[in-house]
């Protein structure tokens, strides 16, 4: 109020420049290897801009424009780059970064020079051409006229072209390939395979040959199309013929005529080889031999045969001659017309080589045409009055009257239905050993004359008796069980079989049939006597006298008796039964005193009322239908005392711990008095002491450890005495 006015408050403030702003529509342009140009809309109100261009493993390159477009120098060829562009403002302000991304371009991929085909061969060739600087490899193209292109790739220069067809034009083109997928332009070569040389045959020879024929043969020669045949006879005229192949059949040939045949093969396009040659000479014809020969065998005696044969068609004349083997050769001529031809003055069994050759014109002569024979020997006799006697079970003598010329006899024995036997013999009589009894035999008596002749077979038949049949011997019973028992013996010599016969009063049994000892006697009565008697069967339905002897059945006794669960006034008794047995007859005498008997059927048998402390004897008898009974089981047993069972001692309790045990447990006693020692004795089930421990007493209590090792697992009564008192604890052992 009136016209009052305060202090002036001032404040300063300045004003910002408007934002710096990026450039639009940033594209990269006229890509070379090493360059490129950037183009954009400059934004308003710059002062400039600041370009940097970076690739992946190359170092950025900044520079500086002034407006668009901005040109790049200095790339690598085949690289993408990325070019960022930042508007510079007054006041040092800039604008935010626009980029774009590109690749300069690779250097252009160059084809090959010099290309060139060498080293032809009719199925190969070599490609060398001088290699294109950057280039990563080469695809070879071949291809041959008329035929399909092959593909194949390579590294470099020369180039093995293998597999080529013979005699073929071909065109080989090669282009470069580059980095990124470049390739070159193609450059070509052509070239020709030639024809491989035409080969001559190899191995002729000639053979077959007769007067008027003959085959020539080679090895053929690869790629022949044919063979060109030339044949000269000696002074004659070349015959020229062609052929396909081995053998190459001659024929028309002049008999006794010297040839040359020459053999030239024949290739694709007219190709020829040079020629081979061979010679040979055709023979004359020969002097046919005779056939069909042969000397009867009904012609031949001791000392002469006959000898025919078909005679040759040019034959004019035959010479014949005749050899005994290791003799002398002899010549005859054959009467006109050849066959047959009669020889004798032989030699009786002989052998003999007879031989005809034909004799033809032009002192020719045929091959040998021979045949051998042997001249018999006079006939071999045969014996008579052949006869079998002295007959035993396995011999047997042959008599006969010898004959006339025999230098010896064989002998063949054979017995129904067996093998036969071969002997020889000089005489009569013959002794036949190691025969079988009681078997048909037929013996066959051959005459043996000189040089292996032999005679007529002439038999007789005759049966060996059997012997007779033997008892068994050593007649044993044994082996006994309940009901069970063997028989064994020492078998008879030809036994078949034995018929064993048990019997007692009053029983009937079966008989038994064995082959063989020991017999398995089974079903017997304990305690019962019986009669074995033993048949032996031979052969021929033959028995023996019986052997006899008498057993009697044991009646088996328990086994194994026990005493257990024993305490002052009772105790179980156990035993393995008798097998068989129907009841056991259990008594039990007290050491001084009298005996109680108890029949019982099977164990355990527990007893009451017995003395405590006092030694007890057992006698356990099985008892047997029929009225047997077995020897009697003994054992004895002893009752605990009767102030001994029980845990304490001065009226204080006893301690066993750990219980169950199992290599020791500890024994804890109270304080007892004036006594020094205590004893301490473990029994087992069977009331049997197993250990024995004298303790040292204290007058405190006493602590002792007791050893268990060794003894089995089970349970025990621990006893411990000291002075009048005593106890009993049990004890597991584990």
């Amino acid at each position: 109020a009136s016209a009052q006015t305060s202090a002036a408050v001032a404040v300063t403030f300045t004003t910002p420049f408007p934002p710096c702003p990026a450039i639009t529509g940033l594209s990269a342009g006229n890509l070379g290897q090493n360059t490129a140009t950037l183009t954009f809309t400059p934004a308003a109100g710059a002062t400039g801009y600041t370009v940097v261009v970076s690739a992946p493993g190359v170092a950025p390159v900044t520079s500086t424009a002034t407006g668009s477009p901005v040109n790049l120098t200095g790339l690598n060829p085949g690289t993408a780059y990325t070019a960022t562009v930042t508007t510079n403002c007054a006041s040092a302000q800039t604008s935010a970064g626009v980029s774009v991304t590109f690749t300069t371009l690779f250097s252009p991929c160059p084809g090959v020079t010099g290309l060139s085909a060498g080293s032809i061969t009719t199925t190969s060739a070599t490609l060398t051409f001088t290699p294109a600087a950057t280039a990563t490899g080469y695809t070879v193209r071949v291809t041959p006229a008329g035929g399909a292109t092959v593909v194949s790739t390579t590294t470099g220069s020369p180039v093995s072209l293998t597999g080529l067809m013979p005699g073929t034009a071909y065109t080989a083109t090669i282009t470069t390939n580059c980095a990124s997928a470049q390739n070159s332009g193609a450059v070509s070569v052509s070239f020709t395979t030639p024809f491989p040389p035409c080969p001559a045959i190899t191995g002729l020879a000639a053979g077959g040959i007769t007067p008027t024929t003959a085959n020539l043969t080679f090895t053929p020669a690869a790629s022949a199309v044919g063979y060109t045949i030339a044949l000269t006879p000696a002074g004659g005229t070349t015959v020229t013929s062609t052929a396909t192949g081995s053998p190459v059949a001659l024929t028309g040939l002049a008999p006794g005529t010297a040839y040359t045949a020459t053999v030239t093969t024949n290739c694709a396009s007219a190709q020829t080889s040079g020629a081979v040659s061979v010679s040979f000479t055709t023979p004359f014809p020969v002097c046919p031999a005779v056939t069909g020969l042969a000397v009867p065998a009904a012609t031949l005696t001791p000392t002469s045969a006959s000898l025919s044969f078909t005679p040759a068609a040019t034959g004019l004349t035959y010479t014949v001659t005749y050899t005994a083997q290791g003799g002398i050769t002899q010549t005859v001529t054959p009467a006109a017309g050849g066959s047959p031809v009669s020889l004798t003055g032989l030699i009786p069994g002989t052998a003999y080589t007879a031989t005809v050759v034909t004799n033809c014109a032009s002192a020719q002569t045929s091959a040998a045409v021979s045949v051998t024979f042997t001249t018999p020997f006079p006939p071999c006799p045969a014996v008579t009055g052949l006869a079998a006697g002295s007959l035993t079970p396995t011999s047997a003598s042959l008599t006969f009257a010898p004959a006339t010329g025999a230098i010896g006899y064989t002998i063949t024995l054979t017995p129904a239905g067996g093998p036969p036997v071969t002997s020889t013999a000089t005489t009569s009589p013959v002794a036949l050993t190691g025969l079988t009894p009681g078997t048909a035999y037929t013996a066959t008596v051959t005459t043996n004359c000189a040089s292996a002749q032999t005679s007529g077979a002439v038999s007789v038949t005759f049966t060996t008796p059997f012997p007779p049949c033997l008892a068994a011997s050593n007649l044993v019973v044994g082996s006994f069980t309940a009901t069970n028992a063997s028989l064994s013996f020492t078998p008879a010599a030809g036994a078949l079989s034995y018929t064993v016969l048990v019997s007692a009063p009053g029983i009937t049994r079966v008989p038994i049939t064995a082959t063989g000892s020991p017999v398995a006697l089974t079903g017997l009565n304990p305690g019962t006597v019986y009669s074995v008697s033993l048949t032996t069967t031979c052969a021929a339905g033959q028995t023996s006298a019986p052997v006899t002897t008498t057993f009697t059945a044991p009646a088996p006794a328990p086994t194994n008796g026990t005493a257990g669960n024993i305490t002052e006034t009772t105790a179980d008794l156990g035993f393995d039964p008798a097998a068989g047995a129907t009841s056991y007859t259990v008594t039990y005498t007290p050491q001084g005193g009298t005996a109680t008997t108890v029949t019982v059927t099977s164990a355990p048998v527990v007893l009451t009322g017995l003395t405590a402390l006092t030694t007890y004897t057992v006698t356990v008898v099985a008892n047997y239908p029929g009225g047997a009974a077995s020897a009697p089981l003994t054992f004895t047993f002893t009752t605990l005392r009767g102030t001994a069972v029980r845990g304490t001692l001065a009226g204080t309790a006893v301690q066993l711990f750990p219980n169950p045990a199992q290599r020791s447990t500890t024994l804890v006693l109270p304080a007892l008095g004036t006594a020094r020692t205590a004893r301490l004795v473990l029994v087992n089930a069977l009331g049997q002491t197993v250990r024995t421990q004298v303790l040292a007493l204290t007058p405190g209590g006493t602590r002792a450890l007791v050893d268990l090792t060794g003894l089995a697992t089970g349970r025990y009564t621990a006893r411990i005495q000291a002075g009048p008192e005593g106890a009993a604890l049990p004890l597991v052992v584990e």
